[in-house]
């Protein structure tokens, strides 16, 4: 069983693989295609091309229009049918793991986790599969966390997202200071 669970694995990071690609190919194409349109404007416009700016002159700061780039909605249109998704509650799980990353799929058998055990290697884990540490076993994958169950009961290990600094803060207070 261990070369046929190896097997799928590959099947399913090949396949996640293959969409990124895919969406990065699509996003190349849609900046191609903007780039076009803005120059197709340009040219029956009548406008002149953007000259060089000296090096010697500091570059004036203009505003632009971005009504009509934000109409051709490049990225989308937000469905408002969509709700947020609800993570089960469950309490944190004891266990010395680390969430390193998720696969979430409504099917869950594409679903994948990457979890550390302790201060081990990193693996790749899918529904059903029993951490080789800690009698827990992967009982759903969800976007911003994994359930465990471990003798019996739901027990959740999220991802540990860093905290962001604000550095903005720690500049107006070097600002204040020197005054």
């Amino acid at each position: 069983m261990p070369g046929k669970k190896t097997a799928l694995k590959t099947m399913v990071m090949l396949r996640s693989t293959t969409i990124y690609l895919l969406a990065l190919a699509l996003l190349a194409w849609a900046g191609l295609n903007a780039y076009e349109r803005y120059r197709f404007y340009q040219d029956r416009n009548g406008k002149q091309q953007a000259q060089p700016i000296a090096l010697n002159k500091a570059p004036s700061l203009t505003v632009k229009d971005t009504k009509p780039v934000a109409r051709q909605y490049l990225f989308g249109k937000q469905r408002p049918d969509i709700q947020a998704v609800a993570l089960t509650p469950a309490p944190a799980t004891k266990l010395n793991l680390k969430l390193i990353g998720v696969i979430a799929d409504s099917e869950d058998t594409i679903s994948n986790v990457i979890i550390q055990i302790g201060n081990s290697d990193v693996d790749v884990y899918s529904i059903g599969d029993k951490l080789p540490r800690g009698n827990a076993t992967i009982e759903k994958i969800e976007t911003t966390q994994v359930l465990l169950r471990r003798n019996g009961k739901l027990e959740s290990l999220a991802i540990i997202r860093p905290e962001l600094k604000n550095n903005n803060e720690d500049e107006g207070r070097r600002i204040e200071e020197q005054r």
